[in-house]
């Protein structure tokens, strides 16, 4: 019994969609962004609460500024990441 091989080629999609880094980074980039925003609007909602609910327990209401804080801090990191690969990516297109 004599088995043949068909001569079939199979194809794997590309799942990111991009053969360009700088697409890659700025997709990337896009969806942290989509991700951290609600995330940070859930953490202002909870510092609120923990000064809301605090009834001026001093290490309650230091928590909650340090909730603020640290959000605040992340926010301003994931938007400058994004102005980042934006001048990356000017960068690589000024030598052309």
């Amino acid at each position: 019994m004599r088995l043949l091989a068909a001569a079939t080629t199979y194809t794997i999609p590309n799942p990111l969609g991009t053969t360009d880094i700088t697409t890659l980074f700025s997709k990337l980039s896009t969806a942290l962004l989509d991700i951290a925003v609600p995330i940070a609007v859930i953490m202002y909602v909870w510092a609120g609460i923990l000064f809301l609910t605090s009834r001026g327990d001093p290490g309650r209401v230091t928590q909650a500024k340090k909730v603020l804080l640290y959000t605040t801090i992340g926010l301003v990191v994931i938007f400058l990441a994004g102005g980042l690969v934006d001048l990356i990516r000017s960068i690589i297109n000024a030598g052309q």
